[in-house]
Formats: C-alpha cells, sequence, structure tokens
C-alpha cells in the first residue's frame, strides 16, 4: 500500500478550495481540486502573478487571502471493479 500527498489551494476567509483555473478565472468550491504535483500548484497560481491586484479575476481573493493545504493520502484497501458493479 502506497502512501502520498495531494495539496489544495484554501480561501482563508470561506474556507473552500480553489477548483483551479478555468478561462483565466479562479473559483472555490466546498472539494475544489486536488493536485498531485506542489509545482502543477505554483503554476496554477502564477497564471494570477501579474493580475494580482485584480482580485475579481480570483473570485474575490488576492494571495493574501489563500493558502496551500497538503493533504496526506494512504492507500488503504482494493475493490475489484466487478465487485462494485454488482
Amino acid at each position: 500500500m502506497e502512501t502520498g500527498k495531494v495539496y489544495k489551494v484554501r480561501s482563508k476567509k470561506t474556507g473552500l478550495y480553489s477548483t483551479g483555473s478555468r478561462n483565466g478565472y479562479m473559483h472555490f468550491t466546498k472539494n475544489g481540486k486536488a493536485w498531485s504535483n506542489i509545482g502543477h500548484v505554483k503554476s496554477m497560481l502564477r497564471q494570477f502573478d501579474s493580475k494580482q491586484y485584480r482580485p475579481h479575476l480570483m473570485d474575490g481573493h488576492t494571495y493574501e487571502d489563500l493558502e496551500v493545504v497538503t493533504f496526506v493520502v494512504n492507500e488503504t484497501d482494493t475493490v475489484e471493479v466487478v465487485d462494485i458493479l454488482q
């Protein structure tokens, strides 16, 4: 069984998670998006570097309103697909 990490961008104001950048805008939901690589998180956030003073593109947020949360993921069990579909 393997252990890994995933990363999510969380709003300190709302507790919601970023869904990433879609059409140049960042949105936030209860579950958001999980990235398996911190470099991908940085890449998504850097899309807003030149726009960080335009919070309307980040759903009303600035960089100061955001934090990156690391989750440890543990594989605990496996189930055959055919068993789930029965």
